[in-house]
Formats: structure tokens, sequence, C-alpha cells
């Protein structure tokens, strides 16, 4: 363990034991190399994004066929829900695509389309003036036909179900004459309302012509479009207001706009959409203005159209207003629009500050509520992948995730995973959506605080532990959880099956990597490989809470297989895994005591150490010392590693340019120069020279280093009686001189509780005493 071995004083001159310290002392210093892991992401989300995001063209087609005018002026909130495809199946065959307004090619991958809903749309053509007549019940579900195959129509009867959200609705069974006294008498018209006739007949009616008139004109129409959103929103006319002569006005330009539908300029088509949805349309109106934006928005190219038209959030406000079990369709198609858009980063923030995590909330609320019935669980389920999605891409930028994390997402994930906690493509993704946001503090906070999360996510890798996609990022979130934080290192350990769960893991994936290189001629990273990495991640990190790290130490199963790992790849090309693993079994072997499976394979360990070090002078090489520091405080470990001259290696590396080698080399040789036969392989490699030039050369930059050496010298020294015939003449001169010098000037920059004062002082001051007194000792010693 590099720095913080005690050093072995003599046992003969017992006036030269350094002063005691107190456990806790001793404790907290030797744990600071007992530490966390930290780690990459996932090697698979690159891949899997570029699929999940790729936008196939569209399915179908929309156009004014598919907008009904009867829904215009009364809104039919009554309808009964429509049906929908199981989660497993895709949207329908490609049909039509929208084709993009600029010839941009798309340079980034997109979220993938929803999954399957029907194109299906009941077509009503009826006037909506047109006199109320016997109703006829709508169909329970759509049929699996297609549009130009169904021509079902609806009795106009339905028009009078009311919206119960509008303001100017009557009840639906009262004809006009009766219903109208069920209304406050409207005032005789006053000067504003006068004043909105005026505008709407200087403005809006010679507009609505001209749109009429220019319908061929792609540039014109526009630029039209443009100008009626402007005249509509300067004087409050947008959505449902103004009383019947509001919703008259309102019926002139939807149906105008709805004429215009059968374009495929998406420029235009987006700035129509946006007046429909400020316009409040509700019902199929609003379903086949979703599937509209859907079918733009998986051209990347259009991207910069919705920001530029600020479609987004009129679309969702209306989504928010929406009920998912009475309009599925249209909250699937409109979360689908969202998830495309999510996946460009500029447009992130916008969508945040659109309220879009209030409707994420909304949705998840409802989805993982505990009346829900099997039925509608697997409705919701459809709408769950969409929003996931778009939650996972939102949570790629930092900005937006930080909104993510201020609201309520986060808690409400933890009900609907334990709710679909077998739905494959559920959990998938809401294991990316995790990846994401505990990649920062905040969001681990937030999910710690969640005490039920780390259970599930356990549960969901047994189940889908198969899945190596959906592994390696629960692992992933697992590590990024237990990093620094004991509570969860406690939590997780004695979670019931979690370890023999991620032994098990760790022994299958292991197996399957074996099987992938069969298979290959070179080696190349690998999804089995990343899962092994992020897995003895999570080990490594619950081997640093002081309770958890002894009774791992004692697991027999888990060192098996570390070894075994280890023992079977190479440090060069499994670079990334073999230091996860040496981190491990350096932060075990902190806790090797009498009777614990480490101690029993102690040997075994540091012969599987040897066949690395011979492969590797990295960071392979550091931590194999750093375990050698832990195993050597063992007279056995000690005798092999002499036997295996790794004690030589250990000499060798003082002279490396690297400080933390350097301190992790004296570590080990601090324990061995316990034993006399290593004391004679350091004198014989000149150690005792390299020990002083690492003093002179580091020592004030780095006073624990300083405070090792020191203590390196001290067990090399324990039967000094000559210092020149022990240390070397010129060494133990130059060595008498830095320690005078190092001990009698105080650091300006040292406190009181500097490492200085605290660990290179009492040591330096025992070793100069030493070593003078060995001189005194010998009168004629020049």
């Amino acid at each position: 363990m590099d720095g913080t071995r005690s050093f072995k004083s003599s046992k003969k001159r017992s006036s030269n034991i350094l002063p005691a310290r107190t456990s806790a002392q001793i404790i907290a210093e030797a744990r600071q190399s007992v530490r966390a892991l930290p780690t990459g992401r996932p090697f698979t989300p690159a891949d899997i994004d570029k699929q999940s995001r790729g936008r196939p063209p569209s399915v179908y087609s929309i156009g004014a066929r598919h907008f009904s005018d009867e829904q215009i002026s009364r809104p039919n909130t009554s309808h009964k829900p429509s049906s929908r495809p199981g989660t497993s199946q895709k949207l329908p065959p490609i049909e039509k695509s929208i084709p993009s307004s600029s010839t941009t090619s798309s340079k980034h991958a997109k979220p993938t389309p929803p999954t399957p809903m029907q194109s299906t749309v009941n077509l009503l053509q009826d006037d909506p003036e047109q006199e109320p007549c016997n109703p006829v019940p709508a169909p329970s579900s759509y049929s699996t036909t297609t549009v130009d195959e169904q021509t079902t129509s609806v009795n106009c009867r339905d028009r009078d179900q009311i919206d119960t959200t509008s303001s100017h609705s009557v009840p639906s069974k009262l004809p006009r004459s009766q219903a109208s006294t069920h209304m406050k008498k409207k005032p005789t018209a006053s000067p504003k309302m006068e004043e909105v006739d005026s505008y709407w007949e200087a403005q809006i009616t010679p507009l609505l012509r001209d749109l009429d008139e220019s319908a061929s004109d792609i540039a014109r129409l526009r630029e039209l479009s443009g100008t009626l959103w402007s005249h509509l929103e300067e004087k409050g006319l947008l959505g449902r207001t103004g009383g019947d002569a509001g919703t008259k006005r309102r019926a002139a330009v939807l149906k105008c706009l709805f004429r215009l539908l059968d374009h495929t300029d998406s420029h235009l088509l987006l700035r129509l959409a946006r007046v429909i949805l400020a316009m409040k349309v509700t019902g199929k109106n609003l379903l086949n203005t979703c599937k509209l934006l859907f079918n733009i928005s998986r051209t990347e190219a259009n991207d910069v159209l919705f920001s530029e038209e600020q479609v987004l959030c009129p679309l969702v406000e209306l989504l928010r207003e929406t009920d998912p079990l009475v309009d599925m369709d249209t909250m699937v198609y409109g979360m689908g629009t969202i998830k495309m858009l999510s996946g460009n980063k500029g447009l992130c923030e916008i969508l945040v500050g659109t309220g879009v995590c209030s409707l994420f909330t909304g949705v998840l609320q409802r989805c993982s509520e505990p009346s829900l019935d099997d039925a509608s669980k697997t409705r919701y389920a459809n709408l769950l992948v969409q929003l996931t999605i778009a939650l996972r891409s939102l949570s790629e930028n930092p900005a937006s995730r930080l909104e993510i994390v201020k609201s309520d997402v986060i808690s409400l994930l933890c009900p609907v995973l334990e709710t679909y906690l077998q739905d494959k493509d559920i959990v998938f993704n809401i294991a990316r959506v995790m990846s994401k946001l505990t990649l920062s503090k905040d969001g681990v906070e937030v999910v710690q605080s969640c005490p039920a999360f780390l259970p599930l996510l356990l549960q969901a890798l047994e189940y889908h532990g198969d899945n190596s996609e959906t592994a390696v990022r629960i692992c992933f979130v697992l590590g990024n959880l237990s990093a620094d934080h004991d509570p969860t290192r406690e939590l997780l350990y004695f979670t019931h099956g979690a370890i023999p769960l991620l032994n098990d893991l760790c022994t299958r994936y292991f197996r399957a990597e074996k099987a992938h290189l069969k298979k290959t001629a070179e080696k190349q990273p690998s999804r089995e490989e990343d899962v092994l990495i992020k897995l003895v991640r999570v080990m490594a990190n619950l081997t640093v809470h002081p309770s958890v790290g002894p009774s791992i130490a004692n697991n027999g199963d888990m060192l098996r297989n570390l070894l075994m790992i280890l023992g079977a790849v190479s440090p060069i090309t499994y670079e990334e895994l073999v230091l996860n693993i040496l981190a491990t079994l350096n932060n075990i072997s902190f806790y090797a005591g009498l009777g614990s499976h480490l101690v029993e394979m102690q040997e075994d360990i540091a012969t599987v150490l040897l066949q690395v070090i011979l492969q590797d002078t990295g960071d392979c090489l550091l931590e194999c010392t750093r375990v050698y520091g832990n195993l050597s405080r063992h007279p056995n470990v000690r005798k092999l590693l002499h036997e295996t001259k790794v004690d030589e290696i250990m000499a060798t590396l003082l002279d490396s340019e690297r400080m933390e080698l350097v301190y992790a080399s004296c570590g080990v040789l601090i324990n061995m120069m316990a034993d006399a036969p290593c004391r004679d392989t350091l004198a014989r490699k000149g150690g005792v020279r390299k020990l002083v030039d690492v003093l002179r050369d580091l020592g004030c930059e780095d006073w624990q280093l300083a405070s090792l050496v020191c203590k390196t010298l001290w067990n090399f020294s324990e039967n000094l009686t000559d210092a020149s015939s022990c240390l070397g003449a010129e060494e133990a001169d130059e060595l008498t001189q830095l320690l005078q010098t190092y001990t009698e000037n105080h650091p300006s920059s040292e406190d009181v509780n500097s490492p200085w004062q605290t660990e290179f002082v009492p040591v330096a001051q025992l070793l100069l005493h030493r070593i003078e007194q060995a001189h005194t000792q010998q009168p004629h010693h020049l």
C-alpha cells in the first residue's frame, strides 16, 4: 500500500523506536490508498444512439382530408379511447415522406421513431354549421385498414358533445333555443368588440382570402401564414376566445389552413401547424397535427425550422392538457416529435423552456398509478418508450439535465421502473436516462435520496442481465451511485442477492468475452468487456466501505473470479479491465487479516501480479506495486517476492520519473527491509544511492514521499554500527546534510499539522540521530 505502510523499528534498540501513534491516525493514513474508481461512459451507447436516433422516411402522409371541420366549433372530448398496438410492434410501412425544406444533409443521427401507432383516421367532412341529428356511436378502436381503404363517417350529432374545458360550450342535450337560456345574456357590442371586428375585417379577412388565392405559390404562402400569426397574436385572437363571434372567426381560420395542408413544403407546414396548435384544436385535428409534426421532425434538416417557427411551446402546452388514456395516439405522436427533436442540442434548452419537464412528470405520475389495470399499463408502455428516449436525449445536455434534476422526474422514474420492471424497452431507456443523470453530482444526490431505487436497479439487472446493452448501463449507474457515498455502498452490499448477482454476471460475461474472442481474428472493444469493466468498478467501490470491505475480502467467489480474469487477459489489450481489477485487489488487500480468504490466496495473487508486471510498464505496473505494498506485510509473501526478484524490480523503480511509482515502490521496500535477504538485494542494486537521490530531488516537493524514503532507510539500517559500511561513505555524509537541512529549516508554507511536521520530521530526526550516533561510536572514521 503506497505511502501507508508503517515501518518496522529496531527490536534491539528500544531507544530508537518512533513515538507511538494512535490507531485512528494509522488507519486514517492507511485508508488514503483505498479508493473508489472513476470510469468512462459505457462503450455501447455511441453505437446504440446511431440506431435509435435514425430518421427513416415517413410512414404515412397527412393532408387536408385528414382534418375535420366538424370539430372546430364543438370539440368532442367524450369519444372512446382508441386502441394501441403492442409495444413490440413498429410503425406501419412507409407511404409517403415529408421532404425537407432545406437541401442540407443530416450530419447526426436522431432518436428512434415511436413504437407503432395505426395511421388510420376517421374522416369527418360534415359542415360545422349543420344542425345536429341522431348520433351514431363511435367505434371503440381504429380499424386496421389504411386511410384509403377506410371511409368511415361519424354522424354530425357528435359535434354536440361538450368540451368541459371550453368556456363557450353549452349542454349537449338541449336545442339551441333552450341552451341559450342556460347562458348569461351577452351584452350589446362594446367598443372593444367593435374594434376587434373592425380589425378582423381590415387585416385577417384579406389574409385568409389571399391564402386561398395563392395556393400554388409556396413562398407567398409562407409569408402570408407568418403574417397571419403575427396579426392574430397582436390582438390576442389565438385560442378559444371571443364567445360565438370568436368561435366563428376561429373556424374561418382553421378551415382556410386545413385546405393548405396538402402541400409538402416543411417550412410552410410548420407555419400552418403553429397557428393550428395556437387555436387550441382538440380530438382528431390535434392527433393529425401531431402526426404531421412527427413526420416533419424525422428529417434532421428541419430541426432549425422548429426553432425558428416556435412550434414547440404550443405543442407542449396542448399535450399537457391532453388525457393520455383518452387521446393516447395524440400523446404518442406528440411525444414522438419531442423525442425526435430532443436529439438536437440546440433545441434542448428550447424544450426545457416550454415546460416539457412538467409534461414528463404529469405522464410519469399517471402511468405508475397503483389503480391502473394491465390494459392501461400496456397502453401507457408505448408512450413511455417515447418519453424516456426524449428524456435521455435531454439528459445529455448539461443545461437541460440540470432542469430535469431539479424537477420530480427522477423520483417519479422509481415507481415507473417498479411498475414496468419486466418491460425490456422501458427498463433499457430508464437505464440510459439514469446513466446520464448520474454523471452530475446533483443527479447522484437526488437518486441517492430515493432508497427504493437501488434495489429496483438490482432487480432490473437480474431480469435483464443477459442484455449487455442494459446491463452495462445499470452497472455504470451503480458505479456512479457508489463512487463516493458510504450509505449507498452499504445498502448495495446488504441488498439480498446483490453480491451473488454481481459474481454470477462476472462469470457469465467473462465466458461470453472468451467466446467472442474465438470468433474474431483481432481484439476489438466489445460489449461483454465493457460490462466486465463496469461490474468490477462496482466491486471496487464497495470495498471502500470500512464494514463492507472486510466482508468482500472474505468472499472467496469474488476473489477467484477476479484472479481468473486477471490471469487470462493481457494488460495491453484489456488495460481498463486490468486496472479496475488491480484497484479492487488493492482495496481488498488493505483488509487482509487472519482467517480471511485473501490471506489464503495472497501468494496466488502475488504470482498473478508478477505476470502483469512483466507485461506492462505503465499504469498497470503502478497498480500492481500498490497491491504488493499491502501484501508484503506478510512474511510468506515477502519471501515469494524475494524469490521472484520483485524486490529488485522495486529498487529499479526508484529511478522512475513518475513520482507515484517511486512513492509506491518505497511502500513495498519499507516492508521488504524487514528481511535481511531483501536488504542485501537493495544494497547490491544501489538502492541506498537511489533513495538519497530521491530525497534530494523530490523531498522538498513531497514531504510524504520524503518520510517514506526515511522509513525505508530506517528499516534498512536496523543493525547500524558503521554508517559508512552500511550506507556508503558518500551516501552517509550527503544523507546527514540533507536531514539536518530539512529538519532545521521550517518551510514557511507548512503549518503545524502539515506532512512535514507530522510525518517527515519525526522519522528524519530518528534516522539522523542513528547515523550521528554511529559516527560517534567510530571515532577514527573520516
